[in-house]
């Protein structure tokens, strides 16, 4: 393996990785509080803190109910942000260049 000389040297497909993997890490990891902060929004269930609307939650459905509709979201999300991540490094130089161009004018 070569050491790369520029990030404008990676592969299209590692940015699309990249972004997938970070985005569905970030997914997992936060989604409870998204299903906590709906439920909390919708005026539905009675405790007022998420600590213990959280706790009810988890006793009441267990972690199937923290991560309720996790795989259309994680599916989603993951797949928009590979594709963003991909698109933008890939553009990110040649519209700086142009900018630059278009500025010294």
């Amino acid at each position: 393996s070569r050491f790369l000389k520029s990030y404008s040297e990676v592969p299209a497909i590692a940015d699309f990785v990249f972004g997938a993997v970070t985005k569905a890490i970030a997914t997992v990891l936060t989604f409870p509080m998204l299903v906590l902060e709906v439920r909390m929004q919708s005026n539905r269930y009675r405790n007022r803190n998420i600590i213990s609307e959280g706790i009810a939650l988890y006793k009441a459905e267990g972690t199937e109910g923290l991560f309720k509709g996790f795989w259309p979201k994680m599916i989603m999300t993951v797949i928009y942000n590979a594709f963003f991540l991909m698109f933008y490094k890939k553009l990110e130089g040649p519209i700086q260049k142009l900018l630059v161009k278009l500025l010294k004018k």
